[in-house]
């Protein structure tokens, strides 16, 4: 389950970060100035939902004073508790869930194997920061029988390798190396199964993880990547309901292309966006990019 978080501060311009559970610090972002008589107010957030798993402590602030410019810090060291019930599965971590089962939010459930990477027919390939969310991936691709997880690979490059069938397990593999196999067989694909286009052509869409995107079909939209690359790696989906799950997975995607289904062959049809410009008409392209 995932949620958006506010925070909201008196005046000036605030930074506020937080820990997730690889101990690394997230920056919030600025979502609007408050309505009412006390304009002062300033809320901020993330663009998209944080996973409440993820997020374990408040660290500290940044707070400038308008009026004589100068900056403060303040420590908030925060720890937050968690105010729901999971209704998924424990995160399988290896190699302590070797040779369990782990059910995803969609209600899939795999056998988890550590060190074995998948024999089998291979499908397409995308980028999980964990070895859940590439679980997950199996979800929105569809016809997906079984992955392969390459731990401690950066956000741009692929790592995530789904199979359509499941033959067999490689011993002569690599320790950050876990596997999963649909215990149901092969996925049936976008998690909501939402045809986006054309019936959401030109309105705003709120996704099965609270996030909301305005929806263009024949339009694609420009987007950039931040120093180095884009904001995470391309890939394939099913449609783009699909790709737009893969992107709420991620607090640095704010948005997606979709250039269709099947995708040509040996390419991606699914481009997240760090940024979003302009947008143009491109038959049968599709993009969604979140709304704030």
């Amino acid at each position: 389950m995932l949620y958006n978080l506010l925070y909201v501060y008196d005046r000036g311009v605030v930074t506020l970060y937080f820990n997730n559970g690889s101990d690394s610090s997230i920056q919030f972002g600025y979502i609007e100035t408050a309505s009412g008589s006390n304009n002062n107010w300033e809320i901020w957030g993330t663009f998209n939902p944080v996973p409440v798993g993820d997020l374990t402590e408040f660290l500290y602030l940044y707070y400038e004073a308008t009026d004589t410019n100068e900056t403060y810090s303040q420590t908030l060291d925060l720890e937050v508790a968690s105010t729901f019930t999971e209704t998924c599965s424990p995160a399988p971590v290896c190699p302590a869930s070797n040779n369990t089962q782990y059910t995803d939010f969609a209600g899939t459930t795999y056998n988890v194997k550590c060190g074995l990477q998948i024999t089998g027919g291979n499908s397409y390939m995308a980028h999980a920061d964990t070895f859940a969310k590439c679980l997950e991936y199996c979800d929105i691709v569809g016809g997906c029988a079984a992955v392969t997880y390459l731990d401690g690979e950066a956000s741009t490059d692929t790592n995530c390798f789904s199979y359509s069938t499941f033959s067999s397990y490689n011993s002569n593999s690599a320790t950050n190396v876990y596997s999963g196999v649909a215990v149901n067989g092969a996925t049936t694909g976008s998690i909501s199964n939402v045809a986006l286009c054309p019936g959401s052509n030109q309105t705003t869409i709120t996704d099965n993880m609270g996030v909301s995107y305005f929806i263009g079909c024949d339009q694609t939209i420009q987007g950039f990547g931040p120093p180095g690359g884009q904001a995470l790696a391309s890939t394939v989906t099913t449609d783009l309901d699909g790709c737009v799950q893969y992107c709420s997975d991620y607090y640095t995607c704010v948005g997606v292309v979709f250039s269709g289904y099947p995708p040509a062959k040996g390419s991606e049809n699914c481009y997240p966006q760090f940024s979003t410009g302009a947008v143009s008409y491109q038959a049968g392209t599709q993009y969604a990019s979140v709304s704030t």
